[in-house]
């Protein structure tokens, strides 16, 4: 623990003599242009420019580094690899270092560092370490607490598949267990599998542009980049790059640099100035990029905008307000919410789940009994209702329930309160009126006549 501590007081060294343009830049692009050093217990890989000047500075931070914290490094058993077209300048550079030339691939953590991709035989070795470790570290387990048989059942289960010892025609290792992943967490992976839908309701305010995606993150309008011009995505040199890698600073000006995968068409060469003439204005400068989140006003994120768009997925009734009014009682929410999606017991309603009873209204026993009729354009109904027609209302009377409830909607406070509760109040009159005059009518008939269901 130690150790880590003061060889990290190094990389710090190291990152202040690049901040301070001692070092030079490596010219490497994202994600790869911070990389300076690589630490694993008491190994480490240095990247600096092969110039005697960035030797030279190495050479004295690693020589103040020594002084600093007490350690020594060895030099005798350090190495310098050289990625150059001039052989002989690679022994210059280590004899200034005191150091020994070697050339890839080199052992680093067990793995060969080399060109390309690491083939299934630089793989092998590892795996049949890893196994015998864990064979050998089982057999003491189960030996020491006299479980020999333990012991023989799960080396025979540890040959036929946990651990496969040959990496060719593998049918499963730990590397590809599901039982052994870290990972593999249900909590985890639930959490995970809503990040779709949560960046989908970020946008970002540019000011570096190091944590904000290029291609697939919102920062141009309210749609990203990829969406916007496809055929440009699909030639970019990557997908996952930041912001800041697709220009740079010329003279202190910022300038936008797209990096694409090859030559491309004239239509895709249009597509491309057409994403430069949209970004044009944006500007890259010192301070933070900012994530603003689109379900809020005030554009900060709340669990309870992030839990309504994942229940609702950011549709919601026109008549949310009016219905789901929290001064009201949950049973007369409950009332209008069934009310709206025409549930209720109307005699309609009845006739379609099988009953055969009359179908004239309840109150007028002039016209079949439908939802907008028993509760709007009743005579009788409609008697109740004058009175809020000629005197109180403060809009438009519409016989249709939906239009009349969107006309509650658009009222501003305290208006919109006041009507909202008068015309629940009056709907739970009305059909409590309706069911009481026939209830006894209804019960008969259903008794005569049931209702059938299915089993």
């Amino acid at each position: 623990m130690l150790f880590n501590v003061a060889v990290d007081v190094l990389h710090k060294m190291i990152m202040n003599n690049v901040e301070e343009g001692l070092l030079s830049p490596l010219g490497l692009r994202e994600p790869l242009k911070h990389l300076r050093i690589l630490q694993f217990a008491d190994d480490t890989l240095l990247f600096v420019r092969s110039s005697s000047k960035d030797i030279s500075i190495l050479k004295a931070i690693l020589y103040l580094f020594e002084d600093i914290s007490g350690l020594s490094i060895n030099y005798s058993k350090s190495s310098l690899i050289y990625f150059g077209r001039f052989s002989y300048k690679a022994h210059n550079l280590a004899s200034s270092l005191d150091c020994k030339v070697e050339h890839l691939p080199i052992k680093y953590l067990g793995l060969p560092l080399k060109y390309g991709k690491l083939s299934k035989s630089d793989w092998q070795p590892l795996l049949d370490n890893l196994f015998r470790n864990y064979q050998n570290g089982l057999s003491k387990k189960w030996t020491k607490s006299g479980n020999t048989n333990k012991n023989h059942q799960m080396s025979s289960k540890l040959e036929k598949g946990l651990f496969i010892r040959k990496l060719y025609g593998i049918e499963g290792s730990l590397l590809q267990s599901r039982k052994y992943n870290a990972s593999n967490s249900h909590f985890w992976n639930a959490v995970l599998s809503f990040k779709d839908a949560f960046l989908h309701n970020v946008k970002w305010s540019i000011g570096s542009g190091d944590n904000v995606r290029f291609w697939e993150d919102k920062w141009i309008g309210y749609n990203t980049l990829a969406s916007i011009f496809p055929e440009s995505y699909r030639l970019a040199l990557s997908s996952n790059v930041s912001v800041k890698s697709q220009g740079n600073f010329y003279d202190n000006k910022w300038q936008w640099h797209l990096l694409m995968r090859r030559s491309i068409s004239p239509e895709a060469q249009a597509e491309k100035m057409s994403i430069l003439n949209l970004i044009n204005n944006s500007d890259i400068s010192q301070t933070y990029d900012q994530p603003l989140w689109t379900l809020t006003s005030n554009m900060q994120f709340s669990v309870k905008s992030f839990y309504s768009f994942l229940n609702q997925r950011g549709i919601t009734s026109p008549l949310y307000k009016v219905i789901w009014n929290p001064i009201v009682p949950s049973k007369v929410r409950f009332f209008l919410w069934l009310l709206t999606k025409n549930k209720l017991h109307t005699k309609d309603v009845l006739h379609l789940k099988g009953w055969t009873g009359d179908l004239t209204c309840s109150f007028c026993g002039l016209e079949p009994e439908c939802r907008d009729h028993l509760f709007l354009s009743c005579p009788i109904t409609m008697q109740v209702w004058d009175h809020f027609r000629k005197y109180f209302l403060p809009f438009n009377w519409s016989f249709a329930l939906d239009e009349l409830l969107l006309c509650l909607e658009i009222l501003h406070e305290p208006k919109k309160g006041f009507f909202g509760v008068l015309f629940l109040l009056q709907f739970v009159g009305i059909y409590g009126s309706a069911r009481g005059s026939a209830s006894q009518k209804l019960k008969v008939k259903l008794e005569e006549k049931p209702i059938p269901r299915s089993i």
